[in-house]
């Protein structure tokens, strides 16, 4: 299990274009299908399929169109329907406290992720839990962490008390999916027992191989709503 604090980075840096593929053209490195690719085009137009190489995009347009671009090694990804857009890659970075007159955090992250980490750092356990992305963010902004994670994060103060409102089931990865909220906040000492809470409930509910993200998908938000506020 991991405990991440970091910015989604979109896929992609520039706007598509609708290309024929040449009758001699290698098999790209990924093919994205079976989607609503957002080309940004002159016409605005929308494909259903993306070729990608070297990390860049070299061929957008129907499904017929990118078929000469899947070889015996690209990887397939069928999007059911889910739409592509060009991204933007926003690197940036929030010092303590922003400079003068500017504060941005208004509860702490650094420490609950530290605290988080602690209570989960044999290694025999961060196995047995498999892929596990929780997600934190103290800005008054959000930055968007927490919407991304397995169990995101977000601490608000709230009259100079820190709150921390809890969501599962976020993903910034190709399944991509936004956190729900789970339900009250807690506060800064009770915050890391409800991450233990839900987790354990995970070890119960799960099936042999599945992710975090993929028993909560399955069973959804009322087992571990209804544990966690017993």
């Amino acid at each position: 299990m991991r405990a991440w604090i970091t910015a989604l980075c979109c896929f992609g840096v520039m706007a598509c274009t609708t290309l024929q593929p040449p009758l001699d053209q290698a098999a790209a490195d990924t093919v994205l299908r079976s989607g609503k690719i957002i080309t940004v085009d002159k016409e605005f137009s929308i494909r259903e399929a993306i070729a990608i190489t070297g990390g860049r995009i070299v061929a957008v347009g129907s499904e017929a169109q990118i078929a000469p671009y899947v070889g015996s090694n690209t990887r397939v990804i069928d999007l059911g329907r889910r739409t592509v857009i060009p991204g933007l890659v926003d690197g940036h970075l929030h010092s303590a406290g922003g400079g003068p007159g500017l504060d941005l955090a208004n509860a702490r992250s650094i420490p609950i992720a530290q605290a988080i980490a602690k209570r989960f750092a044999d290694p025999v356990l961060q196995a047995e839990l498999g892929e596990l992305k929780i997600k934190i963010s103290g800005c008054i902004n959000a930055c968007g962490h927490h919407h991304l994670g397995h169990i995101g994060i977000l601490g608000v103060d709230r009259k100079g008390v820190e709150n921390y409102q809890i969501l599962l089931g976020g993903s910034g990865a190709e399944d991509a999916s936004l956190g729900e909220i789970l339900g009250p906040a807690f506060d800064n000492e009770g915050i890391v027992d409800a991450v233990e809470n839900i987790i354990g409930t995970f070890r119960q509910l799960r099936r042999p191989g599945e992710r975090f993200l993929d028993t909560y998908r399955r069973i959804g938000a009322a087992p571990f709503k209804e544990r966690l506020y017993a």
